[in-house]
């Protein structure tokens, strides 16, 4: 047992131990002795009796745990990813215990995996992984790495010019939604907002009528809804993507329309036959969700993307999903001249760099499209075939 004072009245615990041929080597500073001489003895009990203390868990319970008392109180999106990572672990594993678990088989699962989804999408299952091993070794559940050297693998990402529709197919897709969007297709509604306004799903989902100030023709985007836990949460980046923006005027009417439906709909029908509202809990109240659908809820984002997927074949214009009305909009906005900044603030982001790492290649589209026309404009002042003559004006001479 090492145990030495320190400087500012520390106490350092250090030991190095051998263990079935692997080398173990623990480092922790302390108040007080007592402290650090009790984590030493811990720690080694741990290390040498790791096999028998990971019989009792199974990799989906310690998964659960961890995330539970480690992601619970940081950002609810974070915390969604886990749960969303421990399903996953469960489907795979079902209640297996962790010490039972090899690489190869963490290999060959990540390999099934990339076989269905994005590489970017294989990395954070991996990443998450490799948190969730890496804790499991810390707390003595296991002695070696399940997750070292492992490879994740998955389809390339959708390259950047899918991610939104060309003008020809945006005014196509707009001109339908226009004609046919009503509180009986929540779904068009919902993509016509998002196309109007740049929002995320979540932040569209979590609109209230409240938000919308009629007279000032602007948005309020202050939360999200998150269908799955019926809760509403802070904007991205912990709320830092709330922000006030302006839509058309000549969008208004569709909007007081489609309000004036819901609300009658709302109040004709028998509130008794409803035994679960979603948002029960919250500061609001059914009248208030601005997509509310006749069938009680705000349609998912699968929902929409779905319908978005029928309107490919019946408009003839690209697949996307219902973020993809959000990077239609930011290149609309970007190609009309909009300025850097004005359009960072109205998406949420929280730095022109976010915004230039999401639509670097339209920025480079544009700037590319902009260098052709002043070859061309100034080729021709080259050659004197000038539509704007330069007026020449003489030097005032000196009396």
């Amino acid at each position: 047992m090492v145990v030495n004072k320190i400087e500012k009245g520390k106490w350092q615990s250090r030991f190095r131990l051998t263990v079935d041929g692997e080398t173990f080597y623990r480092q922790k500073y302390f108040r007080t002795k007592p402290e650090a001489e009790e984590w030493e003895v811990n720690e080694r009990y741990t290390l040498t009796h790791a096999e028998e203390l990971a019989q009792e868990v199974s990799f989906a319970d310690f998964a659960q745990n961890y995330i539970d008392l480690y992601k619970s109180k940081g950002s609810p999106r974070t915390y969604a990813l886990y749960q969303n990572t421990v399903k996953k672990i469960k489907d795979e594993f079902s209640d297996r215990l962790l010490s039972s678990i090899t690489r190869d088989e963490m290999q060959a699962w990540l390999n099934r995996f990339g076989k269905t989804h994005a590489v970017t999408t294989g990395e954070k299952l991996y990443r998450q992984l490799h948190v969730i091993v890496s804790a499991a070794i810390d707390e003595g559940v296991i002695k070696r790495d399940i997750t070292k050297g492992l490879v994740y693998s998955g389809s390339d990402p959708q390259p950047a010019d899918d991610k939104f529709l060309e003008y020809d197919e945006y005014t196509a897709l707009l001109d339908y939604l226009r004609d046919n969007a009503t509180f009986n297709q929540m779904t068009e509604e919902m993509m016509l907002f998002a196309l109007m306004t740049g929002a995320r799903y979540g932040e569209v989902a979590g609109m209230t009528w409240d938000d919308i100030n009629f007279k000032k023709a602007t948005v309020n985007i202050n939360k999200q809804w998150n269908p799955k836990l019926h809760k509403f949460m802070l904007t991205k980046n912990r709320g830092r993507s709330d922000r006030i923006v302006s839509i058309p005027e000549q969008y208004l009417p569709q909007l007081k329309a489609m309000k004036k439906t819901q609300q009658l709909y709302l109040k004709n029908t028998d509130h008794q036959r409803i035994h679960d509202w979603p948002w029960q809990g919250t500061t609001y109240h059914e009248e208030d969700m601005m997509f509310l659908a006749s069938t009680f809820d705000v349609p998912q984002n699968d929902s929409v993307n779905r319908r978005l997927d029928e309107l490919h074949y019946q408009l003839s214009i690209k697949r996307i999903g219902m973020h993809g009305m959000r990077h239609t909009h930011a290149t609309r906005l970007i190609y009309a001249g909009y300025s850097d900044w004005y359009i960072a603030k109205r998406l949420g982001h929280n730095s022109l760099k976010e915004l230039h790492r999401t639509y670097g290649h339209v920025f480079e589209q544009m700037q590319a499209e902009t260098d052709t026309k002043l070859r061309d404009s100034i080729g021709n002042d080259y050659l004197g075939k000038r539509s704007n003559k330069i007026i020449k004006i003489n030097p005032t001479k000196s009396k």
